[in-house]
């Protein structure tokens, strides 16, 4: 039977797991055609994927429930 240490250290291998799984599931942004990603219309310098913070965030979000519902 295995005791508190074991347990815990079973645990603590499972969260690493967990967290390092999540870390390479994050996908990558596709290469920026000069137009921010958020489809708002708006140029930007070919080194940048949004024109601002708030559509940045308002694609992460998209993305994130995409993911979620499973069509992304």
């Amino acid at each position: 039977m295995p005791d508190l240490g074991d347990l815990a250290e079973g645990l603590a291998e499972l969260t690493l797991e967990c967290t390092l799984s999540r870390l390479h599931a994050i996908p990558k942004l596709p290469g920026s055609n000069g137009k921010c990603l958020n489809e708002c219309g708006e140029s930007i310098a070919p080194s940048q994927h949004f024109c601002c913070v708030e559509c940045r965030d308002d694609f992460e979000r998209i993305q994130a429930a995409k993911r979620r519902n499973g069509t992304l």
